[in-house]
């Protein structure tokens, strides 16, 4: 009465962005997983019971799906190292900008050859979260040379981001007990043809580019609405979800990956002592 609303009114409840994203994503069934790449990152599917892996980050928490639960793992600056990068390049590429900044850095991008010459990026600017909680530790360009360009900047943020992801995807699939054989790609991220075939690359399976990867969590929110109205059935909203395009590993850009990926994860290794020492005051807030 105080809204204004008659009795009958059905109302449905809403869901955090990570619940909708799953469903927005077309990933309704059990092991049907999907990665976004926004501000953050995170890697996900649903699962039939409760499960926690917390020395690598991982719960498996309630899902928008009545009685059904997702996978939970989040890492830090995906995108936002991307627009971290973008701020230093373009410091007046603001909203009155003439030029599409973040297309012109995807141009430059696909200038330079898979592996950006061996320049490899750790995208840690606020520490590192799954698969592994580490605040003191912060991001890097290493192996930089006199050639390196704006381009080998750009493309070296992209594979690092997705080099992160794959550090995840390991830990989420023995989560899991199984392989992903693809994985759905929202986020806006997944607008970008070159970053699309970058993670197919480096996570060595098929990505499917979501179509509308920007709104896939409203999508999600409002399918859950019609699963609940009882307009649709929860197994439709997978064939529902468009796929606007398919990207296959290529094999030769997948062995030089495997390779660069084993730095990245040596480099944070090897390192971890180092940054502590750098950022106590990160360290101590543990």
């Amino acid at each position: 009465a105080d809204l204004g609303l008659a009795p009958s009114t059905r109302v449905v409840m809403g869901s955090c962005d990570g619940h909708a994203a799953t469903l927005g994503a077309g990933a309704v069934r059990n092991y049907e997983g999907y990665f976004y790449v926004g501000t953050s990152a995170w890697m996900s599917c649903h699962v039939p019971a409760k499960k926690t892996d917390p020395l690598h980050m991982l719960s498996a928490m309630p899902a928008a799906l009545p009685g059904r639960y997702m996978v939970s793992g989040e890492q830090g600056a995906a995108g936002r190292s991307l627009e971290f990068l973008k701020d230093i390049l373009y410091p007046t590429g603001g909203a009155n900008s003439p030029i599409d900044v973040y297309a012109d850095m995807n141009r430059l991008a696909a200038e330079v050859a898979p592996g950006s010459d061996g320049l490899i990026f750790t995208p840690w600017i606020n520490g590192v979260l799954a698969p592994h909680e580490d605040a003191s530790t912060r991001s890097a360009f290493f192996n930089q040379n006199a050639r390196t360009s704006r381009g080998h900047y750009v493309r070296a943020v992209m594979e690092g981001v997705a080099y992160n992801l794959r550090w995840l995807k390991g830990h989420v699939e023995k989560f899991i007990g199984r392989p992903f054989e693809q994985l759905n790609f929202i986020g806006g991220g997944a607008s970008s043809d070159l970053w699309c075939q970058i993670q197919a690359d480096v996570l060595g399976c098929t990505v499917r580019q979501v179509a509308n990867p920007r709104n896939a969590n409203a999508v999600g929110a409002a399918m859950a609405a019609f699963a609940a109205l009882g307009e649709i059935a929860v197994e439709e909203i997978s064939a529902r979800v468009k796929i606007a395009a398919e990207y296959r590993p290529i094999e030769i850009n997948r062995r030089l990956y495997d390779r660069q990926f084993r730095e990245f994860l040596e480099f944070y290794k090897r390192n971890r002592a180092i940054y502590r020492r750098l950022n106590p005051v990160a360290r101590a807030s543990d």
